[in-house]
């Protein structure tokens, strides 16, 4: 992960200041099916709009079922699948 500080005038905390959203992804570099339901379990503690929790994911594995991911890929919207091919 990139180390990119947000610019500012005033100090913050640095893991506000080191928050990144990435939009690039390794293709040669798959993430383990343990290392996703671990994202997936801190995300489903992280707030919601207006508090409404519970989350709710879906996930499409490329590598369990390509052609599953394909469909759901076919869903997005073109500026979406410019940066989601690789994920």
């Amino acid at each position: 992960m990139s180390n990119r500080p947000a610019p500012t005038d005033i100090d913050i905390h640095p893991l506000i200041a080191g928050r990144w959203s990435p939009r690039a992804y390794a293709a040669d570099k798959p993430v383990a099916h343990e290392d996703v339901v671990a994202l997936l379990e801190a995300a489903r503690w992280a707030p919601s709009a207006y508090n409404v929790q519970p989350w709710r994911f879906v996930v499409f594995e490329k590598s369990a079922d390509p052609a599953a991911f394909e469909r759901a890929f076919a869903t997005l919207v073109p500026f979406n699948q410019s940066w989601n091919a690789n994920a």
